[in-house]
């Protein structure tokens, strides 16, 4: 039975990379999707325990996951990274996709190395293009009670 989202996608990004997190996150709310974000979600003076949980419930709420991957991302803890993303790399669950974004020249980790990705250094609209369609197709084929072929989780062509 098909799992209800309230949002299409979730941006995981480390604090350092909020601008491109706020760039993305703006594109794809314009063009129809519902974010989770956390600068949307959180309140200023919020406390720890309270941010962790609206995360947890963002990410259990959401079809997809992006993954803005740099420098600032793979030094950040990596442990809460995985837990987090686990949910969306199981390539036998059909209603959820992880997309991962490159946003420098970071080393990727061999975790994601098997990953498609997209390139995002560059900022074009090709890229934006591969995403969006990425995630629209995700939300039509959980919409289709049809649907005989799921997509795979790790591609994003």
């Amino acid at each position: 039975m098909p799992q209800t989202f309230t949002y299409d996608v979730f941006i995981s990004h480390s604090p350092k990379d909020a601008p491109a997190a706020r760039e993305l996150a703006t594109r794809l709310k314009a063009d129809g999707l519902r974010v989770w974000l956390d600068a949307w979600e959180f309140k200023l003076l919020e406390r720890a325990v309270t941010r962790q949980k609206k995360i947890e419930q963002g990410l259990a709420q959401s079809r997809a996951l992006i993954l803005l991957m740099s420098a600032h991302a793979f030094a950040a803890d990596w442990p809460t990274l995985e837990r987090q993303t686990a949910l969306f790399r199981n390539p036998a669950d059909p209603q959820r996709r992880f997309i991962p974004v490159l946003l420098d020249d970071a080393e990727i980790n061999d975790t994601l190395k098997p990953f498609a990705h997209l390139d995002w250094r560059q900022r074009s609209d090709a890229q934006y293009t591969r995403l969006l369609a990425a995630c629209r197709a995700l939300i039509v084929l959980n919409r289709s009670k049809t649907a005989r072929r799921p997509l795979s989780v790790s591609t994003v062509d």
